[in-house]
């Protein structure tokens, strides 16, 4: 409830800060996925807020102050796709900066930042151009960590583990890491268009009927890739 919302962000607002001086910058990342949290923790506890209100408003009949309020918690999808950015930000101090595992986690990341700004540009919370500002610059964050991580793995593959029982799973988690990288694809292609349709000036109506079932696409097509590699974990590639 919002009682233990806001004892999760008294908690991580008393956490002392780890960027400074001779601090290695992943570890210094936790502080940006603290504060992460932190907001993502505010926003949620506005959704309950409205929901406890939008009773009150039931009971009252105050039927103008509902429709207020249904359109507040139509909002809430924007709080699940920035607590999974979120989510994926806080898996970046545990894999090492160079590696195609962090870049996939940052490509994943702007995608659902993206995601959070199309919505936002969708239901007026903020200009159209300033919505596709931050889908251009999710497309081109998404972009770089496609090619970031492409070079990575390349690496990766050329150098294979040394112990001939690893080599297998090393082997079938480098292709896994391949497809994924692929499938980010489809995430920058469709920022890109999103961001010429809300400049065009397509109706709410249209850009979700357009656009939620091509963010529901790229969703499921991940489950099959972390299916693979917790099979490939599992029997260790044998």
């Amino acid at each position: 409830g919002r009682q233990e919302l806001r004892a999760i962000g008294q908690e991580l607002s008393a956490l002392p800060t780890l960027a400074g001086p001779g601090v290695h910058p992943e570890i210094a990342m936790v502080d940006n996925a603290v504060a992460n949290m932190i907001r993502v923790a505010s926003l949620a506890d506005g959704v309950l807020a409205d929901h406890a209100e939008l009773a009150d408003a039931l009971r009252k009949r105050d039927y103008e102050r509902v429709e207020l309020l249904v359109q507040s918690l139509v909002k809430a999808s924007i709080v699940i796709m920035e607590s999974q950015a979120v989510s994926m930000r806080g898996q970046l101090p545990l894999t090492g900066s160079d590696s195609s595992q962090y870049a996939i986690l940052s490509g994943m990341a702007c995608f659902y930042e993206g995601t959070a700004a199309f919505q936002r540009g969708a239901y007026g919370m903020v200009s159209p151009a300033e919505a596709a500002t931050q889908l251009s610059a999710a497309q081109q964050c998404i972009e770089d960590q496609i090619e970031t991580g492409r070079r990575s793995l390349a690496i990766e593959a050329a150098t294979p583990p040394p112990h001939p029982t690893l080599r297998p799973m090393h082997s079938q988690i480098t292709q896994v890491m391949g497809a994924f990288l692929d499938h980010l694809v489809s995430a920058a292609d469709l920022m890109a268009d999103a961001r010429i349709s809300i400049m065009a000036g397509w109706s709410q109506e249209r850009l979700f009927e357009v656009y939620n079932p091509r963010v529901l696409e790229f969703q499921l097509g991940l489950q099959p890739l972390q299916r693979r590699i917790l099979e490939v974990n599992q029997t260790q590639g044998r």
